[in-house]
């Protein structure tokens, strides 16, 4: 999560801010599943 927030440098409007809100909650649930996996 601190490495997606820190990616994010560039000044953003509001219609950015929702997709990225939007891709970091899909990379979050993309880790989540990961790390279920690997816990398996």
């Amino acid at each position: 999560i601190e490495i997606i927030e820190s990616a994010h440098k560039e000044p953003i409007n509001d219609q950015n801010l929702c997709l990225d809100m939007t891709d970091i909650e899909t990379k979050q649930n993309m880790i989540r599943k990961w790390l279920i996996t690997e816990n398996l």
